[in-house]
């Protein structure tokens, strides 16, 4: 689409070829937008904690935030910065968002805490490793968007999954830390298929030509999503080892 708040100069555009997939992003983005006005409305209303408060201010803050950007990207024909940083506001976005969700949970709220005799470890590798993850996030939107980061993204999803196996491996390792054996797991599995699916993506991406085919949008889409939920797990970890460990 060429011009940006409206489309095509109208708010019903042809929804045909490529302008149904980014009218549709948009309408999207919008119901995101209006959620999020609703999500922080109702934390203001039913929180008595005033840094939840603030975070719902924030959320919206940063749902504004990347709706600007996305406009941006378009009038000025996806400049790589502002490219970059909408790629990357949109996952810590949702990051945020499962962080809300979790700040308001059973286990946040009533779970005991926990006796382990690496606690404070244990946090600040939760802390580097979601650091990490945030940093891969940032390489990864640079390559998409034409950087030249390609090898050291790949060099760094490897660091990811040893870190990641490292965090299962620990949690596994003692009766107090059983608990998180789960979601250690599933980190490091994900931290697979996002090395799986960036493999795939990089095949299938060599020869792309000005048309993309469908397969050479499914991986890359794929590799994009499951990041984004690596980050919101990698997030919630940390939390909850900060909640719960001592």
């Amino acid at each position: 689409m060429p011009d940006w708040p409206l489309s095509y100069g109208g708010l019903n555009p042809p929804m045909v070829g490529g302008i149904r997939f980014e009218h549709t992003h948009r309408l999207i983005a919008m119901a995101v937008g209006l959620l999020t006005i609703v999500l922080a409305v109702w934390l203001f209303r039913s929180e008595k904690r005033p840094w939840m408060k603030r975070l719902g201010a924030a959320a919206v803050g940063l749902v504004v935030l990347q709706g600007v950007l996305g406009g941006l990207t378009v009038i000025f024909l996806l400049p790589m910065p502002v490219s970059v940083l909408h790629a990357c506001t949109g996952q810590i976005f949702f990051a945020l968002v499962a962080a809300v969700a979790y700040f308001t949970s059973r286990e946040w709220h009533l779970a005991p805490r926990i006796a382990s005799y690496d606690a404070e470890n244990l946090k600040l590798f939760a802390r580097a490793f979601f650091g990490l993850l945030l940093f891969q996030l940032l390489l990864g939107a640079w390559t998409r968007h034409g950087g030249p980061a390609i090898m050291f993204h790949v060099f760094m999803g490897f660091v990811v999954l040893l870190a990641s196996g490292a965090i299962a491996t620990r949690v596994a390792g003692e009766n107090a830390t059983r608990p998180f054996l789960i979601h250690g797991v599933s980190l490091m599995l994900l931290a697979a298929l996002e090395v799986a699916l960036g493999f795939l993506s990089f095949l299938v991406l060599r020869n792309a030509g000005e048309m993309a085919t469908p397969i050479q949008v499914y991986f890359p889409t794929l590799h994009q999503t499951f990041g984004a939920v690596l980050l919101a797990g990698g997030a919630l970890l940390m939390l909850r080892f900060e909640r719960i460990l001592e």
